[in-house]
């Protein structure tokens, strides 16, 4: 097709799962700009509150405290931002996945409902790695070697790897330089990760959100691709 897939022209894609994958798009990367917006806001502002501080004591602390009451709100948007930004990213590598997945084994659409409970929460630990481990790396398994490791394989093996890195935090704790379990092993992969963490604990998705963006952000071209070979290798079985 010369340029490269159409993204207009999915045509075995059922109506509600490309208008699905499209909205989903366009949450995670509004999302996404925030987050890079509201980091450097935060950035900015502990620059400020740390020089603010510097002098600002004793009986008139409050352009040290206007200051750093404004950072901490940043820090709580920041954090906002890359929670949203995570939700539809892993929502849109879900249900990506599970279209791809069933375009290539000859499945019929994905119903409304199951397009709509895919879409619309946080997948769990345990459905998204499920259908990165299963599902993903079926199709993957299917699609022509170049001789050369995907880029889209080191992403999903890098999310995967930090799917099991978040399960240990939330199933571990260090002590004496040893990690030792305090929850059983499966326990997060019940929960979605933003609600698997404490409030007060680091953000566990910051290390995995940019692979999720990647990944979500690539599949609308890995399904289109995948249709242009399949149509044009029926072209070429008819012809």
């Amino acid at each position: 097709m010369g340029g490269g897939p159409d993204l207009d022209d999915l045509g075995p894609l059922s109506e509600g799962e490309w208008a699905a994958l499209r909205s989903l798009h366009h949450a995670y990367v509004e999302m996404e700009q925030e987050l890079a917006a509201a980091r450097a806001m935060a950035g900015r502002l502990s620059a400020r509150a740390e020089l603010a501080s510097d002098g600002q004591g004793g009986p008139c602390p409050y352009y040290a405290d206007a200051v750093g009451d404004l950072w901490g709100e940043a820090l709580h948007y920041e954090r906002k931002a890359g929670e949203l930004a995570w939700r539809y990213a892993s929502a849109a590598v879900v249900l990506g996945v599970s279209v791809w997945h069933r375009l290539a084994t000859q499945q019929p659409p994905l119903t409304e409902q199951v397009v709509a409970s895919l879409a619309s929460r946080e997948p769990t630990l345990g459905e998204l790695k499920g259908a990165l481990k299963g599902l993903y790396a079926e199709v993957i398994a299917t699609q022509p070697d170049s001789g050369e490791r995907p880029v889209d394989q080191e992403v999903h093996e890098a999310l995967l790897s930090g799917i099991d890195r978040a399960c240990i935090n939330l199933t571990h704790i260090l002590i004496g330089g040893r990690w030792v379990m305090t929850r059983p092993a499966a326990e997060p992969l019940d929960k979605p990760l933003t609600t698997a963490y404490p409030e007060s604990a680091d953000p566990l998705w910051d290390d995995l959100i940019r692979s999720a963006l990647y990944l979500s952000e690539q599949l609308p071209y890995d399904i289109a691709s995948w249709i242009d070979r399949s149509q044009a290798a029926e072209t070429a079985t008819t012809s």
